[in-house]
């Protein structure tokens, strides 16, 4: 039986006793042991598996952080096994820069490197990957990728890890090449998508949210770019028969969507006819698809005849089952205001204030 034993001195102590009858009338004798060192081991093994929790989390933290650093940097960035220099990761700036040529429909990752760059520039990047593994640095190199022969400056790290070593390659645009140095004074694609007014937005082979401008904020009814990342896009495209679903079939069948008609439903409660058109990264099995969204609605509105009330059925009528009704009651609505307000203006030979006069009498 172990009890907690109090002491005179006000100390207490875990004590484990054994209780032995000594026969007769003579009572029992109790042996103690103090438990106070296993008392103290449990102590210091919760303690332990506590910092090893804290520990994890931090790990993962940091593993979260190195992971967006990765994805969002505007270099190209690869990681290399040093034994193979076969290509472990990279990230989707380095997928744009070596996806090109050739090269364009088959995957990089698992691939080794050099094939990867023009034949000429093939020895100069193991020299310099040589010398970073010998001294821990070396000067960058010129390599060119594609048909177009870009031209890449390629710098490179040595990294330490369980599994081995590992080179960390960046590739940034050559500052002395022609075609790029003309470019400089140019603004960047990024700022000039971001002011476009129509909608941009770009995301992932499972319709994730990763970049959006302005105007497709504007026709979601969300107030910033941060409130729709990793949201999928279907949460506001999800028109039947034209979802976002559809759109992404269409794209992986022919390659590219245009002028693809469908409605986008906004958070406050607004749906608005859109064109949208589509392509992705690659032909086959894109990673990554931007699209164009265009607002529609005020052309069709401005494209489309007069009708009268007493000329055939109204459009909500002819378009039952294609719009929501909310969308089909405001069409039907502005008609019929629209008809009165030319009869107004026909009683009254065109005068706009004798007609708004009528019309608040009515």
């Amino acid at each position: 039986m172990v009890v907690r034993q109090l002491f005179p001195n006000g100390r207490s102590l875990p004590i484990e006793y054994t209780t032995v009858r000594l026969g007769g009338g003579d009572g029992l004798l109790a042996i103690g042991r103090s438990l106070q060192c296993v008392s103290e081991l449990q102590t210091r093994l919760i303690e332990a598996q506590q910092t090893m929790e804290r520990d994890y989390w931090k790990l993962r933290e940091v593993e979260t952080r190195y992971r967006l650093l990765f994805r969002s940097s505007t270099d190209a960035i690869l990681l290399l096994r040093a034994d193979s220099l076969s290509v472990i990761e990279l990230n989707p700036a380095a997928i744009a820069a070596l996806s090109v040529g050739a090269h364009r429909a088959r995957p990089i990752v698992g691939r080794e490197l050099l094939p990867l760059f023009e034949a000429e520039d093939r020895d100069a990047l193991r020299a310099m990957l040589s010398l970073v593994a010998e001294h821990g640095h070396a000067p960058g190199v010129l390599v060119h990728v594609g048909e177009a022969h870009l031209a890449w400056l390629a710098q490179a790290s040595l990294l330490s890890s369980e599994s081995g070593a590992t080179y960390l390659v960046r590739l940034t645009p050559d500052p002395s090449d022609a075609e790029m140095s003309g470019l400089q004074g140019l603004p960047s694609t990024q700022d000039l998508l971001r002011r476009m007014p129509d909608g941009f937005v770009m995301i992932d082979h499972g319709g994730l949210i990763l970049r959006v401008n302005q105007g497709c904020l504007d026709l979601m009814q969300m107030p910033s770019e941060r409130s729709v990342l990793h949201e999928t896009l279907g949460r506001w495209l999800d028109h039947p028969g034209a979802d976002l679903a559809a759109l992404l079939a269409k794209l992986q069948r022919l390659g590219s969507v245009r002028l693809f008609p469908t409605t986008l439903h906004g958070e406050l409660g607004a749906e608005t006819d859109v064109e949208i058109s589509a392509v992705g990264d690659t032909d086959a099995d894109p990673e990554y698809i931007s699209l164009i969204i265009r607002d529609v609605g005020r052309r069709l509105l401005q494209g489309a005849q007069p009708i009268k009330l007493t000329e055939g059925p109204l459009p909500a009528v002819e378009r039952q089952g294609k719009h929501s009704l909310r969308h089909l009651v405001d069409q039907t609505v502005s008609l019929v205001e629209r008809h009165y307000i030319e009869e107004a203006l026909q009683r009254t030979g065109g005068n706009r204030t004798a007609a708004a006069e009528q019309g608040e009498r009515v």
